[in-house]
């Protein structure tokens, strides 16, 4: 009972980490976005309610040149309308991100279970070894049968490789989506940095620019760190499988150990578009790269003015 007690407790601990992770990284995502909406929906309201020249009215994002805006309602339904189409957008984006976050989450989570299973596969056996009436030692693995200790490991292999499997098919459907996101949020950074240089940094619209690079970060640092922190935990299995007692165990279970960790020495990689990996440095190159592009088109108005 104790023994049952301790395994729930784990994983109820595991549940509550995994929804406190994912709430917060659902705060740092959601933030910027619902800023920048706030942000540009009060500068129409405030900018139609103090001037009466229609030419300083400001929609919430980009001008509407289809037609002057000169009277109400047009200028109040461009900007729902601009708001709804937003809106919409970025719901669609923010979905996606977070599902595929979610998954790579999830096979992160998988990891775990499999260490803490792993973890207790003396325990396991011992009591598999009893229940059928045989006289074991749980602190002498030497005492528990083979056939036991193979049970146990089979379960152990068939869940790693079905582990293995779900990181690889998910892999293989994702990859260009998140080589999309990469090769998109890049030049956006870039000139999202280079158009807030062109005002003051306590401009509104630099404001509004931060905001945006805001957002746009959080999106590639949620795929960098969770791919970073899935390959990490892969690697873990190794050390988990040589952790446990397994000395006096039969050697047959020993070498499927040694097997376990040999495959586990390779880390689960998600990448994108199969040219890098999801890791922080990932993310950070990302960065200079976005910086380094600035710097040009800096220079570059720079020589031309």
């Amino acid at each position: 009972m104790n023994i049952n007690m301790l395994d729930f407790d784990r994983r109820a601990t595991m549940r509550f980490n995994i929804f406190l992770d994912k709430f917060l990284e659902s705060i740092a995502y959601y933030s910027p976005a619902v800023i920048v909406w706030c942000f540009v929906t009060i500068r129409a309201t405030v900018t139609r309610i103090i001037y009466d020249d229609y030419k300083r009215w400001q929609t919430p994002f980009v001008p509407f040149s289809l037609f002057e805006l000169k009277k109400s309602p047009d200028f109040e339904l461009i900007c729902i309308f601009q708001l709804y189409c937003l809106t919409i957008f970025a719901s669609i984006i923010a979905s996606i991100d977070l599902l595929i976050v979610g998954f790579i989450v999830h096979i992160k989570t998988q990891l775990e279970m499999l260490r803490n299973s792993i973890q207790r596969i003396i325990l396991d056996a011992a009591t598999s070894a009893k229940n059928d009436g045989y006289s074991v030692d749980f602190d002498d693995p030497s005492t528990i049968p083979k056939n036991h200790l193979d049970m146990v490991l089979k379960k152990i292999v068939i869940y790693h490789h079905a582990i293995i499997n779900l990181a690889y098919e998910f892999e293989e459907q994702f990859n260009l989506l998140i080589l999309t996101v990469f090769l998109a949020n890049t030049p956006i950074l870039c000139f999202s940095m280079y158009h807030a240089s062109l005002y003051p940094i306590t401009n509104e619209q630099s404001i509004q620019d931060f905001m945006f690079m805001s957002a746009i970060t959080t999106q590639v640092f949620l795929y960098c760190y969770w791919g970073n922190e899935l390959a990490l935990e892969s690697q873990k299995v190794a050390s988990t499988c040589y952790e446990i007692n397994f000395v006096g165990a039969h050697i047959s279970f020993q070498k499927s150990l040694v097997i376990i960790i040999q495959r586990s020495q390779k880390p689960i990689e998600i990448t994108a578009g199969k040219f890098t990996r999801l890791t922080l440095m990932t993310f950070v190159g990302m960065l200079r790269l976005s910086y380094s592009y600035y710097m040009v088109l800096r220079t570059s108005s720079d020589l031309t003015d």
